[in-house]
């Protein structure tokens, strides 16, 4: 008797999966799958099993390591919506940027953007209204006052590493050697002033 296709998923999810997730993040999965900007990114998921796992990440709440290890360590929010929305943020690194091999503030903005989209659609907010609720929320992200610009001056400010990160994402291989020196210089710096 052939399988019925939610029986081949489960099937899939629990035998075939290379590294079997962690009960809460299958349950942040499952909430971004339900989401129209999350799908595409749960998709990439099951297409690729990169590795997801709370820890302590390099940098910030979260960092997406870039292929080939594809791994995602997040620190736990302690709340399910802003783990949703860092979860969801770090896909979007690596389903349409593949990571940070070397960063830019136009992934970043992509990132944020599908990140706190997918929280909106979670939480029943129409991210497209220029006057409702969620703009009033993430004004840099949504309605009237939303641009990359603003965005880009938000982001540089919060962050000496987002200061020094180029707009467009590096694409030739020039550009991408120039920015991770730039970017591992960096990392250097904050590794030799924390030792």
């Amino acid at each position: 008797m052939p399988m019925r296709r939610c029986e081949y998923l489960d099937w899939l999810v629990f035998t075939r999966q290379p590294r079997p997730y962690d009960a809460r993040i299958l349950r942040l999965l499952e909430a971004i799958a339900q989401t129209p900007t999350g799908a595409p990114l749960v998709a990439y998921v099951l297409r690729r099993w990169p590795r997801i796992v709370w820890g302590r990440p390099p940098v910030g709440n979260a960092f997406a390591f870039p292929w080939p290890l594809e791994t995602i360590i997040m620190r736990d929010a302690g709340d399910e919506a802003t783990n949703l929305e860092v979860l969801a943020h770090e896909l979007a690194h690596l389903a349409r940027w593949r990571g940070h091999l070397v960063g830019s503030l136009e992934q970043e903005y992509d990132a944020y953007l599908t990140g706190v989209r997918v929280r909106a659609e979670w939480e029943g907010l129409d991210w497209r209204d220029p006057n409702g609720p969620a703009a009033r929320r993430w004004p840099l992200l949504f309605g009237h006052e939303a641009s990359p610009q603003r965005f880009m001056a938000w982001v540089r400010s919060r962050n000496a590493f987002y200061a020094l990160l180029p707009w467009n994402q590096p694409r030739t291989l020039p550009e991408v050697v120039r920015a991770l020196i730039t970017q591992a210089g960096f990392g250097v710096k904050m590794l030799l002033k924390r030792a």
